[in-house]
């Protein structure tokens, strides 16, 4: 915030319950200092926007089981109504006259969140092939384009959240299936379970996939 020179954290829309959850998990892996220094030491970078995955396994759980607080950061936003990717759409021209700040947060996210480029839907598909195959119990992937981004949310995960949606409303059975949890559904009933966890989750995908599902 160029008018008070302070760092503003945002989450879900900018509600304070979810925004203060986002200031402690980036407090927590030590983001608040590296943003202050990114924002502060290179004013340039004030007109931007740096986006993250935070992640607290306690306070806000999510379908994927994760095992600590983590925070990773997605993309750097150009703040303007274009909203432009810069860490992949800016020219090489401009990224050349970056600060160094924002030059090694590009290539940060590149190395760990980077995944594929596709140029057509045919390559999109493929990617998505392979990236269940080689991740099967991910979350997803976020597809960018320019100005816009797009989730892709993994066939477990989907089939998780369907299974926990069925369990918090106390539910054994559903009338239609729309991602595959009926199996997962009857293993709960079979075992008295009324409570989703991501372990749960996870559990019930190895029982399926070495086919003991069904083994009581």
């Amino acid at each position: 915030d160029k008018l008070t020179n302070s760092l503003r954290i945002y989450s879900k829309g900018g509600g304070d319950k979810m925004s203060k959850l986002a200031q402690n998990i980036l407090s927590q892996t030590g983001w608040t200092i590296k943003l202050r220094q990114y924002y502060l030491n290179d004013p340039s970078n004030q007109d931007t926007t740096v986006l993250f995955e935070a992640i607290d396994p306690v306070n806000d759980p999510h379908i994927v089981k994760y095992n600590s607080v983590q925070a990773h950061p997605l993309a750097i936003i150009d703040n303007t109504k274009q909203g432009t990717v810069d860490n992949l759409y800016a020219p090489s021209s401009e990224r050349e006259s970056w600060p160094k700040s924002r030059q090694e947060l590009a290539d940060e996210i590149e190395a760990n969140t980077f995944f594929a480029y596709a140029e057509n839907i045919s390559q999109l598909r493929q990617i998505i092939e392979r990236f269940e195959a080689q991740h099967p119990t991910d979350e997803g992937l976020v597809f960018y384009a320019p100005n816009k981004m797009l989730k892709y949310k993994s066939k477990f995960y989907l089939k998780a959240k369907e299974l926990r949606g069925m369990l918090e409303q106390g539910k054994t059975s559903k009338r239609h299936y729309y991602y595959g949890a009926e199996p997962w559904a009857k293993w709960c009933q079979r075992h008295n379970e009324s409570r989703f966890s991501p372990q749960l989750a996870l559990n019930l995908y190895h029982l399926e996939k070495e086919g003991k599902l069904e083994e009581d």
